[in-house]
């Protein structure tokens, strides 16, 4: 059963289990919230591998039902504060489960690993320009043309989506508790991210197990897919998916996920 809480300004889900083999924590996307892993928590504590870990979604500032800060975070200062914010739910070994945006953020994480962090599964985080489809367009405004008329038309843009492509009725969902300037900001430092080109290449120099998880046909960019094969980055590809293939595709998601846990 997923536990709803509150710690100071931010909001968690949780499972939680006797005598935990470790904790996996969820980073959502770019004006997402932990709603979007409702399911995969779900089947996960269903699975006889991965039942025993705790599992720790929380809504990062600004998104889903979490307080937005009094000044908007970059992703390098959501990367610095989300262990502390977590620490007080989770057990070691950690493993990082970061979707898109949320995917950069993890990777800014396993570099300044203190040894924390034993793996990172890197679900469709951006990795060029191409991939900056929702963050593209945000951040072709300026912040405060984004605030008053740009995050209405892209909300607008998600819900007509929503009507053919399922994952994004949740996403209009979150988006909808998402503060202007915060996705403002990090739309732009996900531009700037993706723009140095050497995403793929800081993804295959981690020194801990790691995964990358994209969905095809509408995934990831074919430069970005070709950059984590140049860099012979271990990738897994669920097919007839998307930017969300573990909405998508739940059950060949989990089993990549099983995989990955039964080689640490």
């Amino acid at each position: 059963m997923i536990e709803q809480l509150y710690s100071g300004q931010l909001f968690f889900r949780r499972i939680s289990v006797p005598n935990p083999c470790g904790s996996l924590v969820f980073i959502h996307g770019l004006g997402e919230s932990g709603l979007c892993f409702e399911q995969t928590m779900a089947s996960i504590s269903n699975d006889p591998l991965l039942s025993g870990w705790n599992q720790l979604a929380p809504d990062l500032p600004g998104y889903g039902k979490s307080l937005p800060p009094s000044i908007p975070l970059n992703l390098s200062e959501l990367a610095a504060l989300i262990p502390d914010w977590c620490s007080p739910f989770i057990q070691s070994p950690v493993i990082i489960l970061g979707h898109s945006m949320g995917g950069v953020i993890g990777q800014l994480m396993a570099e300044e690993s203190d040894g924390m962090i034993a793996g990172f599964i890197n679900v469709e985080g951006n990795l060029s320009t191409g991939d900056c489809v929702f963050s593209g367009k945000a951040a072709a405004y300026s912040p405060d043309e984004f605030e008053m008329t740009g995050f209405d038309l892209l909300k607008d843009s998600v819900y007509r989506n929503g009507l053919k492509f399922f994952a994004q009725r949740g996403y209009y969902a979150s988006m909808r508790f998402a503060w202007a300037s915060q996705f403002h900001l990090n739309s732009q430092n996900l531009l700037d991210f993706s723009a140095t080109a050497d995403a793929a290449d800081r993804f295959a120099k981690l020194h801990l197990p790691k995964l990358y998880i994209t969905g095809q046909p509408s995934g990831i960019c074919a430069e970005s897919m070709a950059a984590l094969t140049a860099t012979a980055s271990p990738v897994a590809v669920i097919r007839d998916a998307g930017h969300w293939p573990f909405i998508d595709q739940p059950i060949d998601f989990l089993n990549h996920v099983t995989r990955f846990f039964r080689s640490l």
